[in-house]
Order: C-alpha cells, then sequence, then structure tokens
C-alpha cells in the first residue's frame, strides 16, 4: 500500500521492489543507472484543466506560488514497490527440476520485472557534445535478410519498437559430380559442414541459409566500447485467441406475439452494418434483409406461440446468412428452433476473426411495441492471444568481470559441450563487430549505399590497392643489363 511521505523527516525514499528484493537474495542486484522523474508534478496548474478554459485561465499563478506548491504544500506519495496485486503473483514460480535429478534446484518465487513502468526520465540520456542540439536515435538496416514489416510496440505489456525480418532456410539436393566445384569455389567453411553424406543415387542435401546481417548504429550519443546489450527472447503462445459472440433471443413467449411489421434487428460488427426488417405479410418482391414475421394463431396455445417464435428466428437466421454474414463477419446458427420445453428460440452470432477487436459492434432491436421485448446479448468473449517471453542465455562465453571484480583481460569461451535448450548457442550463433567477415560486411554496406538515397552507412571499407605487374610470358626468365 502506497503511504505519504513525512516531509519533515523524508526528502526522498529508496525501496527494494520485489524484483529487487529478488535478486538481493540471489546475490545478483547490482544497479548500474539511475534516473529521476518529474510525472507526478505540475508545474503550471493552468494545465490542470478542470472546470474547462475559462477556470484555467483564471488558474494563474506567480512564479513564487508555483515554487511553494510544489515544495510545501503537496503531498507526495513513497516510491511503489509492486505493481501487481498479490492474488496474481502465485503464477510467478519458477521450475524446479525432476526429482530422480542428482542435484534438485527447489521451486522459487520469481517476481515479474515489471520494466517500462516508468518513462520519460529526466536528463539521463548521454547526449555527444558536438550534436547535443539532437535527440538520441537507431540507426539500423538489414545488409542480408528483408524486413517485412514494422511496428512503433511489440504489444501491449512493452515500448519496445517490433521490426521483422523475414529469413529463408532450405534444402536443396546437389549432385556428385557438382561437389568437387562447389567446394573448389567456395570461401566459406559452413559450406562444407551443412551438408548430409553422399547418398547411393550419388546425390547429397545441403543447407542454403539466409543468414541476417544487421547494421545497428547509436546516433547522438558518446561514443562507448559496448553501446548496448544484446539479449535473446524465445516468444512462444500459451492460449489462442478467442472468438467473441453474441446472441439474439426472445425474451418470453407471450410478447412474441406483440411484434409488430418493420420492426428491425441492427446488426453492427466489422464496422459495417445491416438492418433486418420483420415483414407481416411477406411482400412479393422483398428488399435485401426484410423476413417474415410468422403471427401465432388467435388464441394459440404456448406451443403454438414457440413454433411461430422459432419460424420467425428461422426467417431472420436465414436472412442474416443470405444477406449479411460476410459483409458483418460473422456466422449465425440456430439454438433450440424445436423443443418448446427447452430455453426460448434464439440465434448465436460468432466473429469470424478473433481477439479483441471482434468484441466491437453492438446489435439493437428497434420494436414499435415496447411489450414485445427481444433480448440482446452483445458481442463479448473475444480476446488476443497470451504471448510470453522466455529469456535465454549465452552460454559459450564467460564474463571476464565476477563479482564486481576483473578476473581476465577479455571473456573467455566456454570449452563445454552441454548446451541446452536454455542457452542461444542451441539454436544459432551470433557475431558482432569484428567477428564478422570484412567482405561480407563491406559488400552489403556498398550495395545499400548504392541503393539507399535517404540512409547512408558510415562504414568505410579500405580498399587494398595490388600494384599492377606487367610480365612477358615469351621473354627470358633473366634479362641482361644494360651496358653503361
Amino acid at each position: 500500500m502506497a503511504k505519504f511521505l513525512n516531509k519533515k523527516e523524508q526528502v526522498y525514499e529508496i525501496n527494494l521492489t520485489t524484483y529487487g528484493r529478488y535478486l538481493f537474495s540471489l546475490g545478483k542486484f547490482q544497479p548500474k543507472y539511475y534516473a529521476f522523474y518529474d510525472d507526478s508534478i505540475l508545474y503550471d496548474s493552468q494545465y490542470a484543466m478542470t472546470g474547462g478554459v475559462e477556470a484555467a485561465t483564471q488558474r494563474w499563478e506567480p512564479q513564487n506560488d508555483i515554487h511553494g506548491r510544489i515544495k510545501n504544500d503537496t503531498q507526495y506519495f513513497a516510491g511503489p514497490t509492486i505493481f501487481r496485486d498479490i492474488e496474481e503473483m502465485e503464477w510467478q514460480v519458477e521450475d524446479g527440476t525432476s526429482v530422480f535429478d542428482v542435484d534438485i534446484t527447489p521451486t522459487q518465487q520469481r517476481p515479474k520485472e515489471a520494466l517500462f513502468r516508468l518513462e520519460r526520465p529526466i536528463g539521463d540520456v548521454h547526449m555527444a557534445p558536438s550534436r547535443n542540439e539532437y535527440a538520441s536515435a537507431w540507426k539500423l538496416a538489414a545488409l542480408q535478410g528483408i524486413i517485412s514489416s514494422s511496428q512503433a510496440t511489440g504489444d501491449s505489456r512493452s515500448d519496445i519498437t517490433q521490426i521483422n525480418i523475414d529469413l529463408n532456410y532450405t534444402k536443396k539436393i546437389n549432385y556428385l559430380k557438382d561437389l568437387a566445384r562447389n567446394n573448389m569455389n567456395s570461401q566459406n567453411v559452413r559450406d562444407l559442414t551443412n551438408r548430409t553424406d553422399i547418398f547411393s543415387d550419388g546425390t547429397y542435401i545441403t543447407l542454403e541459409t539466409d543468414d541476417p546481417l544487421i547494421y545497428l548504429e547509436e546516433l547522438n550519443t558518446a561514443l562507448l566500447t559496448e553501446n548496448f546489450d544484446l539479449e535473446v527472447f524465445h516468444l512462444y503462445e500459451t492460449s489462442p485467441a478467442t472468438f467473441a459472440d453474441a446472441r439474439i433471443l426472445v425474451s418470453t413467449l407471450p410478447s412474441f406475439e406483440l411484434i409488430q411489421n418493420n420492426d428491425t434487428i441492427i446488426i453492427e460488427h466489422k464496422g459495417n452494418t445491416d438492418t433486418f426488417t420483420f415483414k407481416k405479410p411477406m411482400p412479393g418482391s422483398p428488399a435485401d434483409g426484410d423476413f417474415e414475421l410468422v403471427a401465432p394463431p388467435a388464441s394459440a396455445t404456448t406451443t403454438e406461440v414457440f413454433n411461430a417464435a422459432a419460424a420467425t428466428w428461422e426467417n431472420l437466421l436465414d436472412a442474416i446468412n443470405i444477406f449479411g454474414s460476410d459483409a458483418l463477419g460473422l456466422t449465425a446458427t440456430a439454438g433450440n428452433f424445436y423443443d418448446p420445453t427447452g430455453e426460448l428460440p434464439s440465434i448465436v452470432l460468432t466473429s469470424t476473426f478473433s481477439g479483441l477487436q471482434s468484441n466491437r459492434g453492438s446489435i439493437k432491436a428497434t420494436l414499435a411495441n415496447a411489450a414485445a421485448d427481444v433480448t440482446i446479448h452483445p458481442w463479448n468473449g473475444g480476446s488476443d492471444n497470451q504471448d510470453k517471453y522466455k529469456r535465454k542465455y549465452f552460454k559459450q562465453q564467460i564474463d571476464n568481470v565476477q563479482d564486481g571484480y576483473m578476473v581476465a583481460n577479455t571473456a573467455e569461451q566456454s570449452i563445454s559441450k552441454n548446451i541446452t535448450t536454455a542457452s542461444v548457442e542451441y539454436y544459432f550463433d551470433i557475431k558482432l563487430d569484428q567477428q564478422i567477415d570484412s567482405q561480407i560486411a563491406c559488400k552489403g554496406a556498398s550495395v545499400f549505399n548504392k541503393e539507399s538515397y535517404y540512409v547512408h552507412l558510415d562504414f568505410e571499407c579500405e580498399s587494398e590497392e595490388m600494384e599492377t605487374v606487367y610480365y612477358d610470358i615469351y621473354g627470358q626468365a633473366t634479362e641482361p643489363e644494360i651496358c653503361q
């Protein structure tokens, strides 16, 4: 529970969040950065905008009053340390190992990191001295691979820009007669390893890789040795998206007799609207959306009223499927048209597209007689797929900084072969900076700079100029010196 700071005794308060206490318990809490925020401060009361524009203009206050209000007259909450309800934290438990393992890892609660809770910090960006009038930015280009799409945010839980790159890895059948020529011309060792043994028919299978090559640069900041960290996550779907549905049903059977000619059912979904009209009697040339209102006989029994309602709702079902289902993005099915002892006749509408957007829309019955109630269950039940991110770790590299102390000049490569699915190296290798083949990088940068008119990559490659030497293949191996 948040509390107010005692301004007579406290200037600020520092608390560990639940995730911070979790890291502290493991000995992994190593804070490196801090930032200040002013999102709780109202610098000018005119921008409160309560009571309209006129009231805001009357709320003008002198600078001295603003200073006193912020410093002395405003109460502030202490820092929040938990961002979820206690009841929602039961699922945050790490999976333990099998009971048959020799070393058993105990299950432990792992709180959510609660990143991106605070945005727009004050002055935590290290601007480049020569270009401090520009905000920091990223320059990203795909030198190999195709950027298929991008979006401002990855999902509703974070503000990470999403960039999608399409990569194709294909298997190709080759013949033994081409093996020597392919190996002779190849300058990549992977061409020798990404193939099977030779089959009895003289063929073998190779894997043609479409590896991505990314140029990434942080602009308008100080050029440091390591400007950013690289993390790899596995995105997996925990539950698929669901489809919204709605229902139109008769409220009570006696009131069904009060439905009149030209009463309407209006369905709005997927941005389209269609109107379906009761007609009694049905005209010879009905308009789109018209359907017959079957009236029960005079002094009808309950069963006869039910049959008339079921027949009318069946006509409405046919009209929806014929005239409106495709445009509205829905399918209509019957609900109890034949059993008078069961539930009342109804039509179930199911959206043909999933997600939260399928909940959008409305259904309305416009009836001349208010007593002729028709019950509407609005669109509901659509939900997006719930995705989770599982972090993968780099196992091959051993950090040269252990517990805050440098134990080696550079990071070491692990010789351990026990790479599990929790490791990045189980799926692919990542090469950075000097690890990348300079010829491939220079070729990709050269092609990009020629094809791009607006973005230029500051990636220069030095070309070695060989001295041209001409040899006379018909001349002597040694020539006599010219006599002086």
